[in-house]
């Protein structure tokens, strides 16, 4: 079982909070979330060297004042998760800026709430990164629920018609695609399924416009059978989606929708 790992970034300055550690949540401030272990500060550049080596100098570099780091435990889309939440206060908001274009990784995002400018950064398969400056950090927890994940299935179906299978999926985005590999089982167990597709069906690589395919299952076993869909992404990493159980014609089965399923 994998987990999702979450990091926020906050680069901001606390013209009116007291320190930045006033601009962390507290336990269940955002429903949920709570405090895991104990926070780490930094006032001083030897301090900060200490908490990210190397990676200070650019904080130093644009007029750092101090910065908090704080672990939290909640939930994304159901399941457990690590979050890693970091706060820096750069003095005022032009160096807050200036430090999220030196460190420039990632995807720009429009997200609500994520202040004046917001990355995500996909790093590892269940890992992102969000970096934000200006806004509270509790403005932007709140969406983090709706984290994006490297393909949003919008719609998954297994329809019979005579001898064959036809499955149908719908994605809303796609980020470094590759393709989809199909799976099948007479259960509902992923352990027991087995790819059935011959290659990939190919993806559709960094889209934000809705895509749709169809694979033809032309020998399925009798009976109840589940299908998934396996992405492959650009970076070598796979991700299971699924199952849509199948149903007779004219009783089309929909599996749903996911946000981040792991």
């Amino acid at each position: 079982m994998f987990r999702t790992m979450l990091c926020v970034i906050a680069l901001t300055t606390t013209a009116f909070a007291q320190q930045a550690a006033d601009l962390m949540p507290e336990n269940n401030e955002v429903p949920g979330w709570i405090k895991d272990g104990d926070v780490e500060t930094a006032q001083t550049p030897e301090e900060l060297y200490g908490l990210i080596d190397g990676a200070a100098t650019v904080y130093l570099q644009y007029g750092f004042v101090e910065c908090v780091f704080q672990n939290y435990a909640g939930t994304t889309a159901g399941q457990p998760t690590p979050l890693d939440a970091q706060v820096f206060d750069q003095g005022t908001t032009e160096n807050a800026h200036e430090v999220f274009v030196a460190t420039a990784t990632g995807l720009e995002t429009s997200w609500d709430g994520a202040g004046d400018e917001a990355r995500i950064n996909y790093l590892l398969p269940f890992n992102f990164v969000l970096e934000f400056h200006r806004k509270a950090i509790q403005a932007f927890a709140y969406a983090m629920d709706e984290v994006a994940v490297p393909v949003e299935l919008v719609g998954f179906t297994a329809v019979r018609t005579g001898t064959s299978c036809t499955l149908s999926w719908t994605t809303a985005t796609e980020i470094d695609c590759l393709g989809f590999a199909v799976l099948r089982s007479t259960t509902d167990n992923p352990a027991a399924a087995t790819v059935i597709s011959t290659g990939l069906v190919p993806g559709g690589g960094t889209t934000a416009v809705p895509r749709h395919y169809r694979f033809e299952d032309s020998a399925p076993p009798s009976g109840q059978i589940y299908y998934w869909l396996e992405e492959h992404s650009l970076s070598g990493s796979t991700r299971l989606l699924g199952p849509a159980p199948s149903a007779g014609s004219g009783h089309t089965t929909t599996w749903g929708r996911i946000k981040a399923s792991f």
